[in-house]
């Protein structure tokens, strides 16, 4: 009987931990936190201060951002595209 219990105890471990094993990890990107200071909705961009730096970031927004939901001010993380540092 007790190799019976240590044989379940040992199934429910591996299964409990195989969920782990296919876990795609953090998603790749460069991620910022910090405020919206500027918004320019002819050009598409955003005036970005991180709260990590002192130079302020000047941002594009991807197609994918809505323009109405900009709000000057919030608080937001932003996943940047290193190549042209486009939101």
């Amino acid at each position: 009987m007790k190799k019976i219990v240590v044989i379940l105890l040992a199934v429910v471990l591996a299964v409990s931990f195989s969920s782990s094993v296919f876990a795609g990890g953090a998603p790749r990107g460069v991620f910022k936190k910090g405020i919206i200071t500027e918004f320019n909705e002819q050009a598409g961009t955003i005036l970005f201060s991180p709260n990590d730096a002192e130079e302020e970031l000047t941002l594009t927004l991807d197609k994918s951002v809505k323009q109405d939901e900009i709000t000057i001010g919030k608080r937001v993380i932003v996943s940047l595209d290193t190549k042209d540092q486009s939101l």
